[in-house]
């Protein structure tokens, strides 16, 4: 009976431990490529093995990159594999106010203005000082190369008075455990609770 007892544990450990897998990450930094004008386009081809990911970056502003409804509102455009899948518009030196406009798949966007007078996640004051704001959200990868494209449409302006740019980039795959695992770890643990129900 003993024996029966620590082969049922064995299994269920073994289905928790099987199941348990890592998440890949993919990181890039596009710093090294200074402000770029909103007509220019930063591209990242990533190989993949499809699925879903967490999409985070950082998407920098310089000097007087406009938000929302100011006189020359800059908006910024996320692309996967020939989709819109993000845009908006964020006050980074230029006021305006900070608008996320198509967002599909429930992303998250949290700016700061650089020297803002009021608050920095929320400011409406334009100190041409730039701004970042932090963006992520899940997207889905085809399996092989994806491509991923970031974006600004506006009035091109010079980069004396303002550009855009993308800092750190990561992706993150979501691990889904193999059914069946589950079914492994379910198995070892009903034939524990009837084990245990017949030595009472």
């Amino acid at each position: 009976m003993k024996l029966n007892i620590i082969a049922s544990v064995a299994l269920s450990l073994a289905a928790i431990f099987s199941s348990a897998s890592h998440a890949s990450v993919i990181t890039i930094d596009f710093s090294d490529l200074g402000a770029q004008k909103t007509s220019n386009q930063i591209a990242w081809n990533v190989d993949a093995t499809g699925g879903i990911s967490i999409l985070e970056f950082e998407l920098a502003g310089f000097k007087s990159l406009d938000g929302y409804q100011n006189c020359c509102t800059d908006t910024f455009h996320l692309w996967i594999n020939d989709t819109e899948v993000f845009s908006g518009a964020f006050n980074m030196g230029g006021g305006g106010s900070n608008k996320v406009l198509f967002n599909p798949n429930g992303g998250k966007a949290i700016t700061t203005t650089f020297n803002a007078t009021d608050k920095a996640n929320n400011s409406k004051q334009s100190p041409k000082a730039g701004g970042l704001t932090q963006i992520s959200l899940p997207v889905d990868l085809l399996t092989g190369t994806n491509h991923i494209y970031f974006s600004y449409t506006g009035r091109t302006q010079s980069a004396i008075d303002e550009g855009w740019g993308i800092n750190k980039a990561s992706l993150t795959s979501v691990v889904v455990p193999e059914p069946s695992n589950t079914l492994l770890l379910l198995g070892g643990l009903i034939g524990m609770m009837i084990l245990r129900r017949r030595n009472v």
